[in-house]
């Protein structure tokens, strides 16, 4: 790294810590906080003045009701419970000081209250009193004057006017006066007992009223005088917003100073770093509708490429000049490339919205992991490199697991490898790590003598959308999420998926999984190979593994294996046994290697009699198969396909030598044989497509079927209830009626007494959930378009021999169908 690097990364990197230290320094006001706190605090203070002036108002009898008492207090209390929440920008003591504040305004608030009721008690009794006083004055006046009573009239007038003045006038100097007034009328002389009865209410209410006037007051002056704490609490509160303006505006110039310092040395990444996380944030936020998005993507891209892969495949199987043949393939491999690339997003996509369940079945170890490297041999073939797996004999074979995923991760860490290797070898090997009474744990290894992956790639290589090298993806193909979800299914076993590798010395993928152990397992043993012990075995391969795995499938069966890796070394060790009086019954041949073919050497064996014509036996790579009329001509008895399964190797040679059995052969035609003999099926097919109609009704009919279209769900009720079928291929998104509720309808009518008529689901359909909707709806079986045809026929047959279906044998009595 140079000077300038370094420079340019510490300024960066400087600036950087600066625009974290500024962000999280500052103090970012709320507007609409601000408001509603400032709001609440001008609410309380007109509700304070409102307070006291209905108080007054109260006092003198302006104020009809108590209520707007009640409801202002209530809004008091509701603004200062608001005032509680103070805006997150105001910190350190300044809040501390406001939260103080508020708290006191708590108490004033409540001693107020009391204090109101205090008054409302006391003026209620003082505003009954002077509303009386008048009345008992005038009875007062009527009996003195009937008394003949004069001066005590006057006196009477003179009390009613002092006590009128007296609640009037604030803070009063008649009060002595009116104690005068009141004492005189205690100690007047002897009057009639009615006029003493009046002249004693009269004092009471007198003596009430100047008892009341003097509390109302103090009671009034403790309300005004308590300190309403909103013009303290505001004038804290609004100088810390001023001070966080001011501060705000400070770090908003430096962080724009600074943010366009940093932009100059990474203007770039910044930019790519916020469209990711903008990304990152929509993918999150769009989850569901991204896993409905991608089932009707799925849906919509498979009915096309059904079609597409379909008649592409009915192209090839036609009278095709080389050219086009050529054309025809390269769109079949890039159609399956699609379908492939399709079936990885979908499975990531499940894998990241939590969706992904694993099977549990039961399943040969075997058998699933020979089929699934059968299609990848090929490809190894085509770029000369060899092909080989191990998996030792104490490794049991009947499992119970999810076998379609293990094969997912097998291919694509056997691809991956096959991919990015140019010459040399691709080794798969198995070996048993632990074994209990219900699980085993496995360990996988998949080496190569590729490129090999940097250190410091081979984290980020089980990242989305990764490779070790991003030219690696124009140099190879492939879109990066083969290993990141082989990662996440590992996982799900219970496993964990590394690499170990250095650059130009290839890799190797190593992962372990949990399965469980079948109960009753079906045991098969090798059987016949004793016949072989002690056979003399030449083996001509130019690689060492397969050398390797060669010589100890021999030596396991008591053979006596001599290994050879070239045809000038095999020609020359069987001189050499000639010329030491024993031979070789049985030489293994690999076909291609690089100083002679595997042909030419066949034929020279055999047409050599000094070397007895032994029995040869070609290793193949999968569809590399010479002509059977050359393998006749030349002398060649057997021929095995590469990757080497051990069955069918002990089985070849057993055959090329004459040792194999007769009934086992028998039994094994019978079950490798199809069942053509089958006659012709009535099949309903429902499907909308034009192109995928054509396409089915095509192989249906090269089978001898004969095909009846339903274009609706509608169409496929009307047709079952006028004809009879033998099977039903049900689409499942159809017009009118989709196919779900169809077959709902057909299992309804059944009810009654009619015969079970076999429907198999052929739906582009394929995301979590769809097969099992298919079969709670009341269908037999399911296939996934892009149709295999293999697959199909498989499943048709599987449908068929279920329900013992003969064509045209029994009537369909089912009763009329209502859509």
């Amino acid at each position: 790294m140079t000077r300038e690097q370094i420079k340019s990364i510490s300024i960066g990197a400087g600036a950087a810590l600066l625009l974290t230290f500024l962000f999280i320094q500052q103090r970012p006001v709320d507007e609409r906080q601000h408001d509603q706190f400032v709001g609440d605090l001008l609410l309380m203070r007109q509700l304070d003045v409102e307070i006291n002036r209905d108080l007054l108002s109260a006092r003198y009898g302006l104020l009809n009701s108590y209520d707007s008492f009640v409801e202002k207090f209530a809004e008091m209390r509701k603004a200062q419970s608001d005032l509680q929440h103070i805006p997150p920008f105001v910190r350190g003591r300044e809040r501390a000081q406001i939260e103080q504040l508020v708290k006191a305004e708590s108490e004033v608030v409540s001693r107020k209250a009391r204090l109101v009721e205090s008054f409302k008690s006391e003026n209620a009794i003082l505003k009954n009193s002077l509303r009386y006083f008048p009345v008992l004055i005038a009875e007062a006046s009527d009996a003195a004057s009937r008394s003949k009573e004069p001066q005590l009239r006057e006196r009477l007038r003179n009390l009613l006017r002092d006590i009128l003045l007296y609640d009037l006038t604030p803070h009063s100097d008649l009060a002595g006066a009116l104690d005068s007034e009141i004492a005189e009328l205690s100690s007047l002389p002897s009057l009639r007992p009615s006029l003493k009865g009046i002249l004693a209410n009269v004092r009471e209410h007198a003596t009430t009223i100047r008892r009341a006037k003097p509390q109302l007051e103090t009671i009034m002056e403790q309300v005004n005088s308590l300190s309403s704490a909103p013009d303290a609490i505001g004038n804290a509160y609004l100088a810390d917003y001023e001070r966080a303006l001011r501060i705000n505006e400070i770090y908003r110039l430096i962080l724009y100073l600074c943010s366009v310092i940093l932009l100059g040395y990474g203007a770039d990444r910044t930019v790519n770093l916020l469209r990711s996380r903008v990304m990152v944030e929509q993918t999150k936020a769009a989850s569901e509708a991204k896993t409905q998005f991608l089932a009707n993507m799925s849906h919509e891209i498979r009915t096309p490429m059904n079609g597409i892969i379909g008649m592409t495949e009915l192209a090839l199987d036609t009278q095709l000049t080389s050219e086009q043949r050529d054309y025809l393939g390269m769109v079949k491999s890039s159609a399956d490339s699609l379908l492939s690339l399709i079936n990885d997003i979908l499975d990531f996509s499940k894998i990241e919205a939590g969706k992904l369940e694993l099977e549990t079945i039961q399943f040969s170890l075997r058998e699933s992991l020979h089929e699934a490297l059968k299609g990848v041999s090929i490809l190894a073939h085509r770029k000369g490199l060899e092909l080989a797996y191990e998996i030792p004999p104490d490794v049991p074979d009947a499992l119970l697991g999810d076998p379609s995923r293990l094969r997912q991760i097998v291919l694509n860490l056997v691809g991956n490898a096959v991919k990015f290797t140019s010459k040399g070898e691709v080794f798969l090997r198995l070996e048993k790590r632990e074994e209990r009474d219900k699980e085993v744990t496995l360990h996988f290894s998949v080496s190569d003598s590729g490129v090999g992956i940097p250190v410091e790639k081979q984290q980020s290589i089980f990242e989305v959308f990764t490779q070790a090298d991003s030219s690696m993806s124009r140099q190879f193909g492939g879109t990066g999420l083969g290993l990141a979800i082989s990662s996440r299914l590992v996982a799900a076993m219970g496993g964990r998926l590394w690499v170990e590798s250095r650059p130009g010395l290839g890799s190797t993928f190593h992962f372990n999984v949990s399965l469980g152990l079948q109960p009753n397992p079906f045991t098969t043993t090798e059987s016949g190979w004793k016949g072989l012990t002690g056979v003399a075995a030449l083996v001509v391969d130019d690689n060492a593994t397969s050398r390797r795995l060669l010589q100890e499938m021999l030596e396991d069966w008591g053979m006596v294996p001599t290994t050879v890796e070239r045809g000038s070394k095999a020609l020359a060790q069987l001189e050499r046994a000639k010329t030491q009086g024993f031979g070789f019954p049985l030489v293994l041949l690999d076909s291609h290697m690089p100083d002679v073919e595997g042909l030419w050497l066949a034929d020279q064996i055999k047409n050599n009699p000094r070397f007895g014509k032994p029995a040869v036996v070609m290793l193949n790579s999968v569809g590399m198969h010479a002509e059977p009329a050359k393998y006749r001509e030349i002398g060649i008895g057997a021929s095995v396909a590469k990757p080497i399964r051990r069955s069918d190797l002990l089985e070849t040679i057993k055959a090329a030598l004459g040792l194999r059995d007769r009934e086992k052969d028998m039994h094994s035609d019978a079950v490798s044989r199809p069942a053509r003999n089958r006659p012709g099926l009535n099949i309903l097919l429902a499907e909308d497509n034009r192109v995928n109609q054509a396409l089915a009704i095509r192989l249906l009919e090269q089978r001898g079927h004969t095909v009846v279209l339903a274009e609706t769900g509608r169409a496929v009720l009307e047709a079952v209830n006028k004809r009879t079928f033998d099977l039903v291929l049900m689409d499942v998104q159809l017009p009118e009626m989709d196919g779900l509720e169809a077959t709902a309808s057909i299992r309804q009518s059944e009810k009654s007494g009619g015969k079970h008529l076999p429907i198999l689901a052929m739906t582009a359909n394929a995301m979590k959930g769809d097969k099992e909707r298919c079969l709670q709806a009341g269908m037999d079986g399911y296939v996934t378009k892009p149709i295999s045809v293999k697959e199909l026929f498989a499943a048709i047959e599987a449908v068929v021999r279920d329900e013992a279906v003969l064509p045209n044998r029994e009537l369909h009595t089912a009763g009329a169908l209502v859509p």
